[in-house]
């Protein structure tokens, strides 16, 4: 499993000094990835902040293909935040959906996540808001096929 040590969920002080290890010793092109792979196995053992600030680096990381990596950072973090604190949650899929139009690298389902914050919140500027971004989603759709 040494080939896999930005998978293990193991998040204590030598695991710790592992993965940093292991990580400045990367190719700088692969960090960003391996940042963000770690957070989805912490973020899986429960360890939610830890993840959080593994995703939050990817967002600061400077190598080659870290902007490829950072439209799925901003929706792993807007996923973690979605119940505890949907306003936070708002804002990085917001930033997600603005920086990466694409949504490439992602669920694209960006859309329909922000309208079902929007929907909770029941006021009438966010529900027609959330209908414009249902629309949209609905619009992406290849003709002849169901959402």
């Amino acid at each position: 499993m040494a080939d896999d040590w930005f998978r293990s969920p193991l998040w204590t002080e030598t695991a710790r000094t592992d993965f940093e290890s292991r990580l400045a010793r990367a190719r700088a092109r692969n960090r960003a990835q391996y940042l963000r792979i770690k957070g989805l196995a912490l973020a899986d053992a429960g360890e939610v902040v830890a993840a959080r600030a593994l995703w939050q680096r990817v967002l600061t990381d400077e190598g080659e293909f870290a902007h490829l990596e950072s439209a799925g950072a901003l929706e792993h973090l807007g996923d973690s935040y979605a119940r505890e604190d949907p306003i936070r949650a708002e804002h990085y899929y917001r930033r997600l959906i603005g920086e990466h139009p694409s949504l490439n690298g992602t669920t694209a389902m960006q859309h329909v996540k922000l309208a079902e914050l929007l929907i909770r919140r029941r006021q009438p500027r966010d529900l027609h808001e959330a209908a414009l971004l249902l629309d949209v989603m609905s619009r992406d759709v290849v003709p002849g096929t169901r959402l």
